[in-house]
């Protein structure tokens, strides 16, 4: 229900995604001095580590803001590992492998040596030994098995649901679907180049007569998908794609010519001959569903299991968790001390200063 902004974001991912945590310890400029429970620091080594880690994952350059972001974080990390150490919060191999399980990185059936020699064969391990991976994962278990120690949780009230739900009932609206066949007839190569315009023509010629002999009643339209549709993919369902929702998404795949004729058309017709980013359609539609607003006691669409009510309850219960875990880290930022080198940080900030 709530949008983050890219420091969020870039908080999220140096929180949940395992990160190199290792104290640099060849020679390195202090970069910052944090005092909570003992003095530790930040070795400019260090961040340009983390900070090039991120980049590499994220694929982009992080500007002044974000990296005053991921420096805070960092910040907060000491002060919560001090906190977790001094409460005996520790974490087990078990408890690792199990996190790994939970980030997807342990394929059904495989032993933990077979999970190492994978990483180690991968390109992280350039950036990242499989030690420096498994002992800052470790340390994220204990940080965040602190903080959910600390935090006390909160059950949402049935008013504070209610107006959730109004503050973002168009989260709610369920967007008209249509249920969609095609004969599909590509004018693009496997790479998505175009196709030279005389081959773009001569297929939509046979667009053209795949639609006139279907809407002539000389073909039936699941002969047209066998005889016509070089969508392999969808051929052996008779041409069917699925229920289409009325989104952005779909839009972005299809084309807004494409997504407007299917919600035009009643379950049964068959279109003409539609252009899209990626070629020719003849679609018909199956069935539709009406766009309507959810209630809250209505099904969650993407999963019969879960009623609305019952979504926005647990994204509730996230939210004063988070706010929860963020008022904890303030108050315990706010009795460390924090002393940065604004001579060294400088040029990290301004970007003169780079991995």
């Amino acid at each position: 229900m709530n949008k983050f902004s890219k420091a969020l974001t870039l908080l999220t991912l140096l929180l949940l995604l395992p990160t190199a945590q290792i104290f640099a310890q060849a020679l390195s400029q202090t970069l910052v001095t944090v005092n909570y429970l003992k003095p530790e620091t930040i070795p400019e080594s260090e961040f340009r580590k983390i900070l090039n880690l991120i980049q590499i994952r994220s694929g982009q350059i992080l500007n002044g803001t974000e990296r005053k972001a991921l420096l805070d974080a960092m910040i907060d990390d000491i002060i919560v590992m001090q906190a977790a150490t001094s409460a005996n919060i520790r974490a087990t191999e078990g408890d690792v492998i199990q996190k790994l399980k939970e980030m997807g990185q342990v394929p059904p059936g495989w032993s933990l040596q077979a999970i190492k020699d994978q990483y180690n064969s991968s390109e992280m391990r350039r950036h990242q030994s499989w030690e420096e991976m498994i002992e800052s994962l470790r340390k994220e278990i204990i940080k965040q098995n602190y903080i959910v120690s600390q935090i006390k949780p909160r059950t949402p009230t049935n008013a504070e649901i209610e107006k959730a739900y109004v503050d973002n009932r168009d989260n709610f609206i369920l967007p008209t679907r249509v249920g969609v066949s095609h004969i599909f007839i590509a004018t693009i190569n496997n790479e998505g180049n175009p196709l030279p315009a005389e081959e773009r023509q001569r297929k939509l010629q046979v667009a053209q007569e795949a639609s006139q002999r279907i809407n002539s009643g000389a073909i039936t339209f699941e002969q047209g998908v066998r005889q016509y549709s070089e969508d392999a993919g969808s051929a052996n369902q008779l041409g069917y794609l699925g229920a289409i929702p009325d989104e952005s998404e779909a839009r972005t795949i299809f084309g807004d010519a494409f997504m407007n004729a299917a919600l035009s058309l009643r379950p049964g017709q068959v279109s003409q001959v539609i252009t899209s980013p990626r070629g020719y359609h003849i679609i018909r539609v199956t069935d539709r569903e009406e766009g309507k607003l959810l209630t809250l006691n209505d099904a969650n669409p993407y999963n019969p299991n879960m009623s609305v009510r019952d979504l926005v309850f647990q994204q509730l219960q996230m939210q004063f968790f988070q706010d929860d875990a963020t008022a904890l880290i303030q108050n315990m930022r706010s009795q460390a001390t924090i002393n940065i080198n604004q001579a060294q940080w400088l040029g990290w900030e301004q970007g003169s200063k780079n991995p």
